[in-house]
Protein backbone atom coordinates (compact mmCIF):
# COMPACT_ATOMS: atom_id res chain seq x y z
CA UNK A 1 0.00 0.00 0.00
CA UNK A 2 1.68 3.35 -1.11
CA UNK A 3 1.59 5.73 1.57
CA UNK A 4 -1.06 8.38 -0.24
CA UNK A 5 -3.41 5.63 -0.02
CA UNK A 6 -2.30 4.75 3.91
CA UNK A 7 -2.56 8.73 4.61
CA UNK A 8 -6.48 7.87 3.00
CA UNK A 9 -7.28 5.36 5.06
CA UNK A 10 -6.03 7.13 8.24
CA UNK A 11 -8.46 10.01 7.51
CA UNK A 12 -11.33 7.18 6.45
CA UNK A 13 -10.67 5.75 10.19
CA UNK A 14 -10.97 9.49 12.03
CA UNK A 15 -13.45 10.47 10.30
CA UNK A 16 -14.94 7.05 10.54
CA UNK A 17 -14.17 6.65 14.84
CA UNK A 18 -15.45 10.36 15.34
CA UNK A 19 -19.69 9.86 13.12
CA UNK A 20 -19.39 6.38 14.93
CA UNK A 21 -18.65 8.27 18.17
CA UNK A 22 -21.19 11.11 17.33
CA UNK A 23 -24.11 8.84 16.87
CA UNK A 24 -23.48 6.61 19.42
CA UNK A 25 -22.76 9.02 22.24
CA UNK A 26 -26.20 10.95 21.70
CA UNK A 27 -28.42 7.40 21.23
CA UNK A 28 -26.94 6.79 24.99
CA UNK A 29 -27.49 10.36 25.94
CA UNK A 30 -31.11 10.67 24.55
CA UNK A 31 -32.80 7.15 23.47
CA UNK A 32 -30.84 5.63 26.65
CA UNK A 33 -33.07 8.46 28.60
CA UNK A 34 -36.44 6.31 27.81
CA UNK A 35 -37.58 5.33 30.94
CA UNK A 36 -35.54 7.59 33.43
CA UNK A 37 -36.32 10.90 32.94
CA UNK A 38 -39.74 12.61 32.73
CA UNK A 39 -41.83 12.73 29.27
CA UNK A 40 -41.42 16.87 29.35
CA UNK A 41 -37.49 16.74 29.80
CA UNK A 42 -37.16 13.62 27.55
CA UNK A 43 -38.93 16.19 25.03
CA UNK A 44 -36.42 18.81 25.70
CA UNK A 45 -33.53 16.87 26.62
CA UNK A 46 -32.05 16.99 22.70
CA UNK A 47 -32.70 20.71 22.04
CA UNK A 48 -30.26 20.81 25.60
CA UNK A 49 -27.75 18.50 23.73
CA UNK A 50 -27.75 20.32 20.56
CA UNK A 51 -26.98 23.92 22.52
CA UNK A 52 -24.05 22.03 23.71
CA UNK A 53 -23.28 20.69 20.61
CA UNK A 54 -23.31 24.24 19.19
CA UNK A 55 -20.90 25.51 21.64
CA UNK A 56 -17.97 22.70 21.48
CA UNK A 57 -18.54 23.55 17.73
CA UNK A 58 -17.70 26.92 18.07
CA UNK A 59 -14.68 26.34 21.08
CA UNK A 60 -12.49 24.99 19.10
CA UNK A 61 -11.64 28.29 16.37
CA UNK A 62 -10.48 30.78 18.99
CA UNK A 63 -8.47 27.54 21.19
CA UNK A 64 -6.82 26.99 18.05
CA UNK A 65 -5.95 30.75 17.50
CA UNK A 66 -5.16 31.55 20.66
CA UNK A 67 -2.58 28.21 20.72
CA UNK A 68 -1.60 28.91 17.40
CA UNK A 69 -2.61 25.41 16.35
CA UNK A 70 -0.68 24.32 19.21
CA UNK A 71 -3.78 22.05 20.44
CA UNK A 72 -2.37 18.56 21.22
CA UNK A 73 -2.72 18.77 24.72
CA UNK A 74 -6.76 20.61 24.85
CA UNK A 75 -7.37 17.47 22.30
CA UNK A 76 -6.03 14.81 24.09
CA UNK A 77 -8.23 16.29 27.63
CA UNK A 78 -11.29 16.36 25.98
CA UNK A 79 -11.32 13.14 24.41
CA UNK A 80 -10.67 11.49 27.62
CA UNK A 81 -13.45 13.80 29.43
CA UNK A 82 -15.69 12.03 25.92
CA UNK A 83 -14.21 8.61 26.88
CA UNK A 84 -15.28 9.61 30.17
CA UNK A 85 -19.00 10.27 29.89
CA UNK A 86 -19.29 7.46 27.38
CA UNK A 87 -18.78 4.90 30.20
CA UNK A 88 -21.08 7.34 32.58
CA UNK A 89 -23.57 7.12 30.32
CA UNK A 90 -23.29 3.37 29.21
CA UNK A 91 -23.34 2.29 32.86
CA UNK A 92 -25.57 4.48 35.34
CA UNK A 93 -29.61 5.48 34.27
CA UNK A 94 -29.78 8.75 36.66
CA UNK A 95 -31.63 12.17 35.72
CA UNK A 96 -28.77 13.97 36.32
CA UNK A 97 -26.43 11.83 33.96
CA UNK A 98 -28.44 11.74 31.11
CA UNK A 99 -28.93 15.72 31.31
CA UNK A 100 -25.73 16.82 32.84
CA UNK A 101 -22.88 14.15 31.87
CA UNK A 102 -24.52 14.20 28.21
CA UNK A 103 -24.41 17.82 28.05
CA UNK A 104 -20.61 17.30 28.80
CA UNK A 105 -20.12 14.51 26.30
CA UNK A 106 -21.56 16.30 23.75
CA UNK A 107 -19.83 19.52 23.95
CA UNK A 108 -16.23 17.20 23.78
CA UNK A 109 -17.88 15.86 20.20
CA UNK A 110 -19.36 19.27 19.66
CA UNK A 111 -15.13 20.20 19.97
CA UNK A 112 -13.51 17.19 18.54
CA UNK A 113 -16.10 17.42 15.77
CA UNK A 114 -15.13 20.76 14.25
CA UNK A 115 -10.87 19.33 15.10
CA UNK A 116 -11.72 16.66 12.35
CA UNK A 117 -13.86 18.83 10.01
CA UNK A 118 -11.38 21.42 9.94
CA UNK A 119 -8.61 18.58 9.27
CA UNK A 120 -10.84 17.84 6.65
CA UNK A 121 -11.21 20.61 5.03
CA UNK A 122 -7.10 21.59 4.75
CA UNK A 123 -6.88 17.89 3.73
CA UNK A 124 -9.83 19.12 0.36
CA UNK A 125 -7.32 22.01 -0.65
CA UNK A 126 -4.19 20.49 -0.73
CA UNK A 127 -5.68 17.10 -2.66
CA UNK A 128 -6.96 14.69 -0.73
CA UNK A 129 -10.16 12.55 -1.54
CA UNK A 130 -12.04 13.62 0.77
CA UNK A 131 -15.48 13.16 -0.98
CA UNK A 132 -14.55 8.76 -0.91
CA UNK A 133 -13.10 9.10 2.91
CA UNK A 134 -16.29 11.44 3.83
CA UNK A 135 -18.44 8.55 2.45
CA UNK A 136 -16.23 5.23 3.27
CA UNK A 137 -16.25 6.67 6.76
CA UNK A 138 -19.74 7.52 7.14
CA UNK A 139 -21.04 4.29 5.56
CA UNK A 140 -18.92 1.58 8.24
CA UNK A 141 -20.05 4.19 11.03
CA UNK A 142 -23.70 4.37 10.23
CA UNK A 143 -23.39 0.29 9.79
CA UNK A 144 -21.36 -0.97 12.54
CA UNK A 145 -23.59 1.40 14.45
CA UNK A 146 -27.07 -0.13 13.04
CA UNK A 147 -26.10 -4.28 13.33
CA UNK A 148 -24.67 -3.43 17.17
CA UNK A 149 -27.06 -1.59 18.56
CA UNK A 150 -30.06 -3.30 17.43
CA UNK A 151 -33.08 -3.36 20.18
CA UNK A 152 -31.04 -2.92 22.77
CA UNK A 153 -27.20 -2.17 23.29
CA UNK A 154 -25.02 -5.19 22.33
CA UNK A 155 -22.40 -6.56 24.24
CA UNK A 156 -19.33 -6.07 21.45
CA UNK A 157 -20.72 -1.86 21.35
CA UNK A 158 -18.09 -1.13 24.33
CA UNK A 159 -15.45 -2.69 22.50
CA UNK A 160 -16.29 -0.84 19.44
CA UNK A 161 -16.36 2.69 21.04
CA UNK A 162 -12.95 1.76 22.67
CA UNK A 163 -11.61 1.27 18.95
CA UNK A 164 -12.85 4.21 17.83
CA UNK A 165 -11.42 6.23 20.73
CA UNK A 166 -8.30 4.94 20.14
CA UNK A 167 -8.46 5.27 16.68
CA UNK A 168 -9.79 9.38 16.72
CA UNK A 169 -7.08 9.38 19.39
CA UNK A 170 -4.14 7.53 17.21
CA UNK A 171 -4.76 10.12 13.94
CA UNK A 172 -5.67 13.24 16.05
CA UNK A 173 -2.57 12.93 18.60
CA UNK A 174 0.10 11.00 16.50
CA UNK A 175 -0.81 12.48 12.94
CA UNK A 176 -1.44 15.93 13.97
CA UNK A 177 0.18 17.64 11.26
CA UNK A 178 -2.02 19.83 9.58
CA UNK A 179 -1.63 20.64 5.91
CA UNK A 180 -1.00 24.47 5.56
CA UNK A 181 -2.39 26.53 2.71
CA UNK A 182 -1.56 29.86 1.91
CA UNK A 183 -3.30 31.99 0.21
CA UNK A 184 -3.81 35.93 -1.40
CA UNK A 185 -6.90 37.91 -0.85
CA UNK A 186 -8.80 35.64 1.53
CA UNK A 187 -12.36 36.02 2.05
CA UNK A 188 -12.71 38.51 -1.26
CA UNK A 189 -15.68 39.20 -2.75
CA UNK A 190 -16.03 36.17 -4.78
CA UNK A 191 -15.08 33.73 -1.54
CA UNK A 192 -18.04 35.89 0.35
CA UNK A 193 -20.51 35.59 -2.43
CA UNK A 194 -19.74 31.50 -2.24
CA UNK A 195 -20.12 31.38 1.60
CA UNK A 196 -23.30 33.45 1.88
CA UNK A 197 -24.89 31.16 -0.94
CA UNK A 198 -23.30 28.13 0.78
CA UNK A 199 -25.09 29.09 3.90
CA UNK A 200 -28.40 30.04 2.52
CA UNK A 201 -28.49 26.30 0.94
CA UNK A 202 -27.65 24.56 3.64
CA UNK A 203 -30.07 25.81 5.46
CA UNK A 204 -32.56 25.34 3.00
CA UNK A 205 -31.80 21.43 2.23
CA UNK A 206 -31.75 21.04 6.42
CA UNK A 207 -35.11 23.18 6.28
CA UNK A 208 -35.97 19.83 4.48
CA UNK A 209 -35.54 17.24 7.84
CA UNK A 210 -36.95 19.91 9.97
CA UNK A 211 -40.57 19.16 10.63
CA UNK A 212 -39.61 15.23 9.99
CA UNK A 213 -37.21 15.14 12.39
CA UNK A 214 -39.11 16.88 15.17
CA UNK A 215 -42.64 14.91 14.68
CA UNK A 216 -40.06 11.58 14.82
CA UNK A 217 -38.40 12.87 17.76
CA UNK A 218 -42.34 13.14 19.57
CA UNK A 219 -43.52 10.02 18.05
CA UNK A 220 -40.25 8.08 19.30
CA UNK A 221 -40.95 8.93 22.93
CA UNK A 222 -44.78 8.23 22.76
CA UNK A 223 -44.13 5.07 21.31
CA UNK A 224 -41.55 4.47 23.65
CA UNK A 225 -39.16 3.95 20.51
CA UNK A 226 -40.68 0.35 20.19
CA UNK A 227 -43.20 0.68 16.84
CA UNK A 228 -41.23 3.98 15.56
CA UNK A 229 -37.54 4.08 16.26
CA UNK A 230 -35.36 6.25 14.20
CA UNK A 231 -32.45 3.96 14.91
CA UNK A 232 -34.39 1.08 12.81
CA UNK A 233 -33.26 -0.59 9.27
CA UNK A 234 -34.41 2.73 6.86
CA UNK A 235 -30.92 4.04 8.88
CA UNK A 236 -29.26 1.74 6.52
CA UNK A 237 -30.28 4.31 3.08
CA UNK A 238 -27.78 6.88 4.92
CA UNK A 239 -24.51 4.72 3.49
CA UNK A 240 -25.44 4.10 -0.06
CA UNK A 241 -26.33 8.17 -0.52
CA UNK A 242 -23.19 9.60 1.85
CA UNK A 243 -20.59 7.50 -0.68
CA UNK A 244 -22.55 8.63 -3.93
CA UNK A 245 -22.26 11.62 -2.55
CA UNK A 246 -18.95 11.18 -1.61
CA UNK A 247 -17.82 9.97 -5.07
CA UNK A 248 -19.00 12.97 -6.28
CA UNK A 249 -17.37 15.46 -3.87
CA UNK A 250 -14.23 14.61 -5.60
CA UNK A 251 -15.35 15.31 -8.81
CA UNK A 252 -14.37 18.80 -9.99
CA UNK A 253 -14.28 20.48 -6.71
CA UNK A 254 -17.62 19.47 -5.14
CA UNK A 255 -19.24 21.24 -8.61
CA UNK A 256 -21.85 19.06 -8.91
CA UNK A 257 -22.86 18.64 -5.16
CA UNK A 258 -25.18 21.29 -5.12
CA UNK A 259 -27.02 19.83 -7.79
CA UNK A 260 -27.25 16.19 -6.63
CA UNK A 261 -28.52 17.95 -3.44
CA UNK A 262 -31.10 19.98 -5.04
CA UNK A 263 -32.83 17.16 -6.75
CA UNK A 264 -32.65 14.87 -3.16
CA UNK A 265 -34.72 17.69 -2.07
CA UNK A 266 -37.36 17.54 -4.73
CA UNK A 267 -37.31 13.63 -3.85
CA UNK A 268 -38.14 14.04 -0.32
CA UNK A 269 -40.64 16.80 -0.59
CA UNK A 270 -42.76 13.46 -0.13
CA UNK A 271 -41.81 13.31 3.48
CA UNK A 272 -43.71 16.12 4.57
CA UNK A 273 -46.94 13.89 5.38
CA UNK A 274 -46.45 10.73 7.63
CA UNK A 275 -49.16 8.89 7.61
CA UNK A 276 -50.99 6.23 9.74
CA UNK A 277 -50.08 3.66 6.63
CA UNK A 278 -46.81 1.19 7.94
CA UNK A 279 -46.00 1.22 4.30
CA UNK A 280 -45.95 4.83 4.09
CA UNK A 281 -44.25 5.38 7.20
CA UNK A 282 -41.39 3.26 5.86
CA UNK A 283 -41.05 5.32 2.86
CA UNK A 284 -40.93 8.35 4.67
CA UNK A 285 -38.26 6.91 7.24
CA UNK A 286 -36.16 6.24 3.95
CA UNK A 287 -36.75 9.44 2.42
CA UNK A 288 -35.96 11.12 5.87
CA UNK A 289 -32.67 9.46 5.70
CA UNK A 290 -31.79 10.38 1.97
CA UNK A 291 -32.89 13.93 2.84
CA UNK A 292 -30.22 13.91 5.61
CA UNK A 293 -27.34 12.27 4.00
CA UNK A 294 -27.66 14.82 0.70
CA UNK A 295 -28.03 17.65 3.29
CA UNK A 296 -24.97 16.64 5.51
CA UNK A 297 -22.65 15.62 2.30
CA UNK A 298 -23.76 18.86 1.02
CA UNK A 299 -22.32 21.10 4.20
CA UNK A 300 -19.87 19.14 4.42
CA UNK A 301 -18.28 18.90 1.17
CA UNK A 302 -18.90 22.32 0.14
CA UNK A 303 -18.02 23.90 3.34
CA UNK A 304 -14.46 21.93 3.20
CA UNK A 305 -13.81 23.39 0.09
CA UNK A 306 -14.47 27.03 0.78
CA UNK A 307 -13.19 27.27 4.56
CA UNK A 308 -9.18 27.27 3.66
CA UNK A 309 -9.75 30.13 1.63
CA UNK A 310 -11.60 32.06 4.38
CA UNK A 311 -9.84 34.10 7.38
CA UNK A 312 -11.57 31.69 10.02
CA UNK A 313 -11.35 28.04 8.15
CA UNK A 314 -11.51 26.16 11.59
CA UNK A 315 -14.82 27.73 11.84
CA UNK A 316 -16.20 28.15 8.68
CA UNK A 317 -14.96 24.19 8.11
CA UNK A 318 -17.55 23.01 10.83
CA UNK A 319 -20.69 25.61 9.82
CA UNK A 320 -22.67 22.90 8.61
CA UNK A 321 -23.12 21.30 11.52
CA UNK A 322 -23.33 24.35 13.37
CA UNK A 323 -26.56 25.58 11.03
CA UNK A 324 -27.74 21.69 11.61
CA UNK A 325 -27.44 21.88 15.54
CA UNK A 326 -29.00 25.28 15.08
CA UNK A 327 -31.96 24.35 13.09
CA UNK A 328 -33.15 21.09 15.21
CA UNK A 329 -33.29 24.16 18.46
CA UNK A 330 -34.95 26.63 16.41
CA UNK A 331 -38.10 23.98 14.91
CA UNK A 332 -38.35 22.46 18.22
CA UNK A 333 -38.49 26.06 20.15
CA UNK A 334 -41.02 26.49 17.50
CA UNK A 335 -42.78 23.77 17.38
CA UNK A 336 -42.67 23.21 13.68
CA UNK A 337 -43.59 19.83 13.18
CA UNK A 338 -47.00 20.77 14.73
CA UNK A 339 -47.88 22.74 12.07
CA UNK A 340 -50.51 21.45 9.36
CA UNK A 341 -49.04 19.01 6.48
CA UNK A 342 -50.23 21.33 3.57
CA UNK A 343 -48.32 24.54 5.57
CA UNK A 344 -45.38 22.40 5.85
CA UNK A 345 -45.51 21.35 1.93
CA UNK A 346 -45.87 25.05 0.61
CA UNK A 347 -43.29 26.30 2.91
CA UNK A 348 -40.96 23.17 1.38
CA UNK A 349 -41.83 24.30 -2.44
CA UNK A 350 -40.92 27.96 -1.34
CA UNK A 351 -37.72 26.80 0.18
CA UNK A 352 -36.97 24.84 -3.37
CA UNK A 353 -37.47 28.32 -5.38
CA UNK A 354 -34.60 30.11 -2.88
CA UNK A 355 -32.40 26.88 -3.17
CA UNK A 356 -32.83 27.53 -7.42
CA UNK A 357 -31.91 31.07 -7.17
CA UNK A 358 -29.59 31.03 -4.90
CA UNK A 359 -27.54 28.12 -6.81
CA UNK A 360 -28.32 30.26 -10.04
CA UNK A 361 -26.85 33.25 -8.63
CA UNK A 362 -24.03 30.78 -6.91
CA UNK A 363 -23.93 29.66 -10.70
CA UNK A 364 -23.67 25.94 -9.33
CA UNK A 365 -25.82 25.15 -13.02
CA UNK A 366 -23.20 26.40 -15.31
CA UNK A 367 -21.32 22.63 -15.67
CA UNK A 368 -20.27 24.04 -19.54
CA UNK A 369 -18.85 27.02 -18.89
CA UNK A 370 -14.65 27.07 -18.46
CA UNK A 371 -15.36 26.34 -15.03
CA UNK A 372 -12.28 27.69 -13.38
CA UNK A 373 -9.91 30.48 -13.88
CA UNK A 374 -6.94 30.12 -11.30
CA UNK A 375 -5.09 32.32 -9.42
CA UNK A 376 -1.90 30.58 -8.53
CA UNK A 377 -1.37 31.00 -4.51
CA UNK A 378 2.40 32.28 -3.62
CA UNK A 379 3.54 28.75 -2.10
CA UNK A 380 6.95 28.57 -1.52
CA UNK A 381 9.51 25.68 -2.08
CA UNK A 382 9.62 25.03 1.83
CA UNK A 383 5.47 25.17 2.21
CA UNK A 384 5.61 22.31 -0.63
CA UNK A 385 8.13 20.61 0.70
CA UNK A 386 6.27 20.75 4.07
CA UNK A 387 3.40 19.36 3.19
CA UNK A 388 4.88 16.93 1.08
CA UNK A 389 6.88 15.44 4.39
CA UNK A 390 3.89 15.38 6.41
CA UNK A 391 1.70 13.61 3.93
CA UNK A 392 4.63 10.72 3.54
CA UNK A 393 5.76 10.72 6.93
CA UNK A 394 9.73 11.53 5.60
CA UNK A 395 12.64 11.72 8.44
CA UNK A 396 14.67 14.96 8.78
CA UNK A 397 17.44 13.23 7.30
CA UNK A 398 15.02 12.29 4.08
CA UNK A 399 13.93 15.60 3.64
CA UNK A 400 17.15 17.36 2.87
CA UNK A 401 17.52 14.41 0.11
CA UNK A 402 14.46 15.11 -0.97
CA UNK A 403 15.06 18.38 -1.57
CA UNK A 404 18.16 17.88 -3.05
CA UNK A 405 16.24 15.37 -5.38
CA UNK A 406 13.75 17.78 -6.30
CA UNK A 407 15.46 21.01 -6.42
CA UNK A 408 18.75 20.24 -8.45
CA UNK A 409 19.76 17.86 -11.26
CA UNK A 410 22.89 17.30 -9.27
CA UNK A 411 24.17 12.86 -9.20
CA UNK A 412 23.94 11.58 -5.74
CA UNK A 413 27.87 11.76 -5.49
CA UNK A 414 27.42 15.58 -6.03
CA UNK A 415 24.35 15.61 -2.91
CA UNK A 416 27.04 13.17 -0.53
CA UNK A 417 29.43 15.84 -0.51
CA UNK A 418 27.59 18.71 -0.12
CA UNK A 419 25.40 16.92 2.42
CA UNK A 420 28.82 15.76 4.22
CA UNK A 421 27.50 12.11 4.14
CA UNK A 422 28.66 9.20 2.07
CA UNK A 423 27.13 8.49 -1.16
CA UNK A 424 25.65 5.08 0.14
CA UNK A 425 23.35 6.80 2.83
CA UNK A 426 22.26 9.37 -0.01
CA UNK A 427 21.25 6.38 -2.12
CA UNK A 428 19.88 4.16 1.09
CA UNK A 429 17.46 7.55 2.02
CA UNK A 430 16.28 7.69 -1.48
CA UNK A 431 15.39 4.38 -1.52
CA UNK A 432 12.99 4.64 1.52
CA UNK A 433 12.01 8.31 -0.05
CA UNK A 434 10.41 6.47 -3.55
CA UNK A 435 9.59 4.05 -0.81
CA UNK A 436 7.31 6.02 0.93
CA UNK A 437 6.02 8.25 -1.96
CA UNK A 438 5.04 5.35 -4.33
CA UNK A 439 7.17 7.18 -6.40
CA UNK A 440 9.76 4.93 -8.92
CA UNK A 441 12.02 7.38 -9.58
CA UNK A 442 13.29 10.71 -9.64
CA UNK A 443 10.78 12.01 -12.09
CA UNK A 444 7.91 10.39 -10.53
CA UNK A 445 8.73 12.26 -6.96
CA UNK A 446 8.91 15.45 -9.08
CA UNK A 447 5.35 15.04 -10.57
CA UNK A 448 4.37 14.18 -6.82
CA UNK A 449 5.92 17.06 -6.06
CA UNK A 450 4.17 19.40 -8.60
CA UNK A 451 1.05 17.76 -8.06
CA UNK A 452 1.03 19.32 -4.95
CA UNK A 453 1.67 22.94 -5.55
CA UNK A 454 -1.11 22.16 -8.11
CA UNK A 455 -3.76 21.95 -6.03
CA UNK A 456 -3.46 24.90 -4.29
CA UNK A 457 -5.07 26.69 -7.51
CA UNK A 458 -8.30 28.79 -6.42
CA UNK A 459 -11.35 29.21 -8.45
CA UNK A 460 -12.20 32.27 -9.27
Amino acid sequence: MTETRKHHVRLALMFGAYIFLHTTTLLLANRESNGYISAALEENLYYIHMTFMILGLLSFAPINRLTKDKTKPFDAFLLILLAVGIVILYSIKRAWVFVGIGSMAVFCLGYLGALVYWRMSMETVTGSRTGLVMGVGCGAAYTLQYFLEGHGLSLVLPVVIVFALVSLGFVLLKHSEVPQYTAENKDNEGIRKNLICAVIIASGLIFFNSFFNGYLHHLQIQSNFERIDAYAWPRLMLVPVYIGFGLLGDKKQGKYIPIASLCMGLVTLLHSALTASETAYWINMCLFYFSIASAASYFSIVFWNIAPKTRFPELWASTGRILDALAVIIMGILKFSSLPTAAVLALNIAVIAVLIITMAVNSDFNFFMQEVQTVKTEMTSEEAMGILGRRYSLTPSEMKVTKELLLTNDKQSEIAERLSIKVGTVQFHATNIYRKTGAENRAALARIYNSIIEKTDIPT
